[in-house]
């Protein structure tokens, strides 16, 4: 029973990615760099399209008591991570 157990267990943690530092950190800087790029092309060109694009990407990324326009202006100041 606990053989069982323990390769279900095995079978479930080997489908998980873990994702290191590296990946992370690259990962977060590349979600930054799209979202400056959407934030300026939005505000240089007034262009509904673009300005649409840059609301529903900051919308998909804000959480509840997360400011996202902060944090960006905050990587934007600090330079990627």
């Amino acid at each position: 029973m606990r053989l069982l157990a323990a390769a279900a267990i095995a079978a479930t943690l080997s489908a998980c990615t873990i994702e290191t530092f590296e990946t992370a950190t690259q990962s977060v800087n590349e979600e930054f760099a799209l979202a400056q790029q959407l934030r300026d092309r939005c505000s240089t060109s007034g262009n509904v399209d673009h300005c649409l694009a840059w609301q529903q990407f900051r919308a998909a990324n804000e959480s509840p008591g997360y400011n996202y326009d902060a944090a960006l202006d905050r990587w934007i100041a600090n330079g990627p991570y």
